[in-house]
């Protein structure tokens, strides 16, 4: 797997965020009521394709976690880019993939209203595996 959390990016839209707790590269993310960005913290829920990338401009790369008030480099990926993505359980090919409700993907349980992020291209065996997602 790539040492990087984008593996294919058309629009290649990034921003930088003040982190809301701690965050590593790869978690789903969602904006909270102060701005700031947190895990993705519900499972099956609604979500925007906003991930935590790894900061290469401080030379750091994908283990390297942001703590709260970090500045959090963030990607908004969109339709056909590719993520490497952490997964919260063991995920197929195939198989379409929500927020585990920590940060991490899943597979689709039985999902909300545009809470689908993306197809899994590679297969998880078990959490915390990282995978690469096809955002839908």
């Amino acid at each position: 797997m790539a040492n990087t959390v984008i593996r294919k990016s058309y629009l290649n839209i990034r921003d930088e965020i003040v982190a809301g707790g701690a965050i590593t590269p790869g978690h789903l993310l969602a904006r909270n009521g102060s701005g700031n960005v947190v895990v993705h913290g519900t499972a099956d829920g609604a979500a925007e394709a906003l991930f935590a990338i790894e900061d290469a401009y401080s030379g750091k790369g994908i283990d390297d976690a942001y703590a709260a008030n970090d500045t959090v480099m963030c990607w908004k990926a969109t339709p056909g880019d590719r993520v490497n993505a952490i997964a919260g359980a063991a995920i197929a090919v195939g198989a379409f993939v929500t927020s585990a409700g920590d940060g991490r993907v899943q597979t689709a349980g039985t999902p909300a209203s545009g809470s689908i992020v993306g197809v899994a291209l590679t297969a998880a065996a078990a959490a915390d595996d990282r995978i690469t997602i096809e955002i839908v």
